[in-house]
């Protein structure tokens, strides 16, 4: 199953995980993340990632590269917290995770998946979804992630229709939208998956 539907997975799961009762808040939001002696386990005693520990420093780029069944899923599924470490634990700006508000950590992120989904409605739409964001800025992120080149060909610009599924769009501009949609949420961190 590829990485993305299984994150898609877990956004329909019932959440096993949640907020607690009263959440921890950054003083100031950076974006550092830290994994601390992180292991985890999907089955008991296979374990899938062992006593692993890193740091990424606000606007650090990292890249984790593996095989598939690697692992680099696992640790976006554990530093969005659709599941809890087994073992060690997961700060964002010096907060653990599983102190914060799920909502709040899960804004931190923007996340671009392999397998892009658009959704039946105009360019606009798929790339600022629920998010309030002026047409300047929007054009500013398609722009910067080169997706403007594209749409601004198109007959009906940004209000050119995308079919659900984005089957009228290559998976190179479907790929670049997904960019710029991330952009438009404003994230302290992004996820290239």
């Amino acid at each position: 199953m590829a990485s993305s539907e299984r994150i898609f997975l877990l956004f329909e799961e019932d959440d096993k995980i949640h907020s607690p009762k009263r959440p921890k808040y950054p003083d100031k939001i950076e974006g550092r993340v830290e994994f601390k002696n992180v292991s985890f386990e999907y089955k008991r005693d296979e374990k899938v990632i062992d006593n692993v520990s890193f740091v990424v420093e606000p606007n650090e780029s990292v890249a984790f590269v593996g095989a598939t069944g690697t692992g680099k899923t696992t640790l976006i599924n554990l530093l969005l917290r659709f599941y809890d470490p087994t073992e060690g634990e997961i700060l964002i700006d010096g907060i653990n995770i599983k102190e914060m508000d799920l909502k709040v950590l899960r804004n931190y992120f923007g996340l671009v998946l392999q397998d892009v989904f658009m959704f039946a409605g105009d360019i606009k739409y798929n790339i600022i979804l629920n998010n309030e964001v002026e047409d300047n800025k929007m054009i500013e992120y398609s722009k910067y992630v080169n997706a403007h080149n594209f749409i601004s060909k198109l007959k009906k610009k940004y209000g050119n229709i995308v079919s659900e599924g984005g089957s009228n769009l290559s998976t190179g501009q479907r790929q670049l939208i997904a960019f710029a949609r991330a952009l438009a949420k404003e994230p302290r961190i992004l996820i290239l998956d």
